[in-house]
């Protein structure tokens, strides 16, 4: 039935003239999309206002929260989060469809499509030529024959040689290898407000906001992804309950419809803290452009030591992290909480630990024995038990 549920999304986005938000599509719509491929077209409705993501009933306000982030105010489910694929809108490619109409009914001929009114359009004559004759034989669209046939009148054999596709590796990249090896150097050595941010762990965001502040240059989210990942520090993706250990899978299995309703009582946010990853020395040990940037740092001492990165995310998918020099002990386990909870826009945190075995000190445990009003662990040690 996809078949049939594609062509009435179909009409239905051409009978209503608007786009339709991606959220309020139902299942057999989504599944509908991959069929119709280029006949959708991404849009945006208006972003001032936003459908609730939470509960889909209510429009309401967006507001920037000066991180780059937006809001929205529900009536009923309050402050809400609005994410990029909460405003994400489909649209019907009325060339697609005037393109599919055109070769259903025969016409062959190239004349301009005349909007009648009322969804009248006049598609054409249905004369021959010689390049849809080629279409039909070869099964190559009438742009590809047609741009082939130009070229080859102009240039020959030679003008239909494909070229190699792509840019050159490293062209095109807005950071220069200088700028790169100072911002690994900038990350590993210092927390984003040392260098004036707001946050204390670095994020996607601190980043593009440092490198904004230090060489005026505005990148994207994606393209700050991109840098990472080449710097060999990859962020946790996916589902947060998957990267825990199976133990504490099955402690979740059995509590986290618990854990999360006593979270929206309490006003919590509830972050996931991964287990510590090392990384590659030879990337992130800082270089000699380091001690021009940081002179205050003395590279004389430096030994090449164990570098790890631990991050944390939280459920709207958002990660911070720090890049430990050394072991992950105990006491930088702490330092790092305490980021996290400035960081923290609201009075508790819920902390779920996807790895028992990485953070079981008991210096730790005390510590948060003792901060139990700002700050609570999920599973307790004696859980596990």
């Amino acid at each position: 039935m996809t078949g049939h549920d594609a062509w009435v999304l179909v009409c239905r986005l051409f009978a209503g003239g608007t786009p339709v938000l991606r959220a309020t599509l139902s299942p057999r719509d989504v599944a509908a999309l991959s069929v119709l491929g280029k006949a959708i077209k991404l849009t945006t409705l208006d972003p001032q206002f936003s459908l609730c993501p939470h509960c889909q009933q209510h429009r309401a306000q967006v507001w920037g929260d000066g991180r780059g982030g937006r809001n929205c105010r529900c009536p009923e489910c309050g402050p809400v989060i609005v994410e990029t694929d909460d405003v994400a809108a489909l649209t019907l490619d009325e060339d697609w469809l005037r393109q599919k109409m055109r070769l259903a009914m025969g016409i062959e001929s190239r004349d301009g499509i005349n909007d009648l009114g009322d969804g009248v359009w006049r598609l054409g004559d249905a004369r021959r030529s010689p390049v849809m004759q080629i279409v039909k034989q070869t099964g190559l669209s009438w742009s590809g024959v047609n741009r082939a046939i130009e070229l080859y009148r102009a240039g020959g054999d030679s003008a239909l040689k494909p070229a190699v596709r792509g840019k050159k590796k490293g062209k095109g990249r807005a950071l220069t290898d200088k700028q790169e090896a100072e911002l690994r150097g900038f990350i590993r050595m210092r927390r984003p407000w040392y260098y004036g941010l707001e946050d204390c762990l670095w994020s996607r965001l601190a980043v593009m906001d440092l490198i904004e502040a230090k060489y005026v240059v505005r990148l994207s989210e994606r393209v700050i992804g991109n840098y990472l990942g080449r710097w060999g520090l990859t962020l946790p993706t996916g589902q947060p309950h998957g990267r825990c250990s199976s133990e504490i899978q099955t402690y979740l299995d059995r509590c986290y419809a618990e854990i999360k309703q006593q979270a929206r009582t309490e006003n919590a946010e509830i972050y996931w803290l991964n287990k510590p990853v090392p990384l590659s020395t030879d990337i992130w040990f800082p270089m000699a452009t380091l001690a021009e940037v940081l002179p205050e740092v003395s590279m004389a001492g430096m030994t090449r030591k164990k570098l790890s990165m631990v991050s944390v995310v939280n459920n709207q998918g958002k990660v911070s992290w720090a890049i430990s020099n050394g072991s992950f002990n105990a006491d930088r386990q702490i330092k790092f909480i305490e980021a996290l909870i400035r960081d923290t826009k609201r009075k508790v945190l819920f902390l779920i630990l996807c790895d028992q075995v990485a953070f079981r000190s008991e210096h730790l445990r005390h510590w948060i024995r003792q901060n139990s009003q700002v700050i609570k662990v999920f599973p307790e040690h004696k859980d596990l038990r």
